[in-house]
């Protein structure tokens, strides 16, 4: 991970650009992080919410501020446009947790104003958001949404656990 001196040098890197262009940070807070709803999906949207360990808004300024001091901070609720970000050319992005989880259709928005992006997560990590990264962030997004690893363990330890009791069973260690 980078030192706090060499972020800045790492966006100039990463963006391919002078410190002369625009760089503007985007927060972007869903409507229902901090009281995701009750109705048919409310219960799953808290419980991806809870183990994406989130970070405040407060927190996400403060470290973007940290590194880019004189840079505009813009909070969004909804998809961006060109006017939220005015002659900006450079953005980076402040994920509240490591990979971004909402932030699929705020990239779709930026990518088609043809602005380059990165993104600074909750864990303090820089890194571009080309289309490898995007396609990289787009299948742990939807690992971490269905939560399949979990759910194939435990069908694992649901299908090894009857065996392995019935093995010690029949070796006498019951």
């Amino acid at each position: 991970m980078s030192s706090d001196s060499e972020v800045p040098n790492l966006l100039q890197t990463v963006l391919r650009g002078g410190a002369k262009t625009p760089i503007v940070g985007v927060v972007y807070r869903a409507a229902d992080y901090d009281s995701p709803g009750r109705e048919r999906a409310g219960a799953w949207r808290r419980h991806v919410l809870a183990n994406a360990a989130l970070r405040d808004a407060a927190y996400m300024e403060a470290l973007f501020r940290r590194h880019f001091p004189d840079a505009p901070l813009v909070t969004l609720s909804s998809a961006p446009s060109r006017a939220d970000i005015g002659d900006a050319q450079h953005l980076v992005l402040l994920f509240p947790d490591s990979i971004g989880l909402d932030f699929t259709p705020v990239e779709r928005a930026f990518d088609a104003l043809n602005v380059r992006i990165a993104a600074l997560n909750g864990r303090g990590r820089f890194f571009p958001l080309d289309a490898t990264n995007r396609r990289r962030l787009a299948r742990r997004r939807r690992l971490e949404r269905l939560r399949l690893p979990e759910f194939a363990f435990l069908m694992v330890a649901a299908i090894v656990t009857p065996v392995l009791l019935l093995v010690d069973v029949a070796r006498g260690h019951r």
